[in-house]
């Protein structure tokens, strides 16, 4: 028998898609990661170790600068450049995005009367509330907020981005050394 899995403090009011995305967001980030690992250690010709060393900037924003001066070191095609600029460029945005979606606390935003003054309220409990209301993620550093119904657009962004990043891996991979 399967032993039950313990629940969180508080009701995560995603459904099934959502917090699919939220997973996909995550692991597509880490292809993007290993694709820049994996091309800095191909075209400096590093073992994993060194590598490692190399790439071992905590932000995703260092490892990409990091990651595209090797490529510009090696002076590679200039349309090949101008993509993995490109990819780093967006990679900004994307993190934002990343954030206002990992970085979270899930919620469920109603709106209440209060001496006749129509107010936005949050709300959550350690149970599932049947209530009209819409799912926000409520950053937990400066509290902004987004509708959890902008999570696919942050997700296929990231799918977006890691395409760029294949595609100049794949042409340094066949056309370097």
């Amino acid at each position: 028998m399967r032993k039950r899995s313990p629940t969180p403090a508080f009701h995560i009011p995603l459904g099934d898609e959502e917090l699919k995305m939220v997973g996909e967001i995550c692991a597509i980030q880490g292809q993007i990661e290993w694709l820049m690992l994996s091309t800095v250690t191909y075209l400096l010709e590093l073992d994993e170790a060194a590598a490692d060393a190399v790439m071992a900037a905590t932000s995703l924003d260092a490892k990409a600068k990091i990651w595209l001066q090797v490529i510009r070191s090696k002076r590679v095609d200039h349309d090949i450049y101008n993509i993995a600029k490109l990819a780093c460029s967006k990679l900004q945005g994307f993190t934002e995005g990343r954030n206002d979606f990992v970085h979270v606390f899930y919620a469920k935003e109603i709106v209440v009367e209060f001496s006749g003054v129509r107010l936005k309220a949050i709300t959550y409990s350690s149970e599932p509330v049947a209530d009209a209301g819409e799912v926000v993620a409520i950053r937990t550093r400066g509290r902004r907020q987004r509708l959890a119904n902008e999570i696919r657009n942050v997700r296929d962004e990231a799918a977006e981005l890691s395409q760029k990043f294949l595609q100049v891996e794949n042409w340094l991979l066949t056309r370097m050394r």
